[in-house]
């Protein structure tokens, strides 16, 4: 079964682009944005659609350090764990192409930077 959110948001058109001119510095937004991916197994292909869509966003928007995607396993009193992505304020064009929403900055521990600057986890939790 594939994740519906592999290729967009469900309501988004199959090949719509993602608009990174507000991305990078001028986005000024504290909001960062979290999108389920599935459990281990499932979270593979979103995971690598992610991957494979950052690096034309990043470069379109400079490369900001501060742009970045990470992801975590979380249980949450389910029997098994889902993988849940971490969109950055500064990523949140792909953010919502991917159909993620809103959400509070996570906490640091079990992160793990899926995309962006090496960097990127030192200028939020410091």
């Amino acid at each position: 079964m594939s994740n519906p959110h592999l290729n967009g948001s469900p309501d988004a058109e199959p090949d719509a682009a993602i608009h990174p001119s507000t991305q990078g510095a001028a986005h000024k937004s504290s909001t960062w944005f979290s999108l389920p991916l599935g459990d281990g197994i499932l979270a593979l292909e979103p995971k690598q659609a992610l991957r494979e869509q950052f690096p034309a966003v990043f470069a379109a928007a400079g490369q900001p350090a501060h742009m970045a995607v990470f992801t975590r396993h979380e249980m949450k009193g389910r029997l098994q764990c889902e993988v849940v992505a971490y969109f950055t304020p500064a990523a949140h064009a792909l953010a919502r192409h991917m159909g993620a929403h809103p959400c509070a900055q996570p906490t640091f521990p079990e992160l793990e930077l899926l995309v962006g600057d090496v960097d990127a986890a030192m200028l939020f939790w410091q």
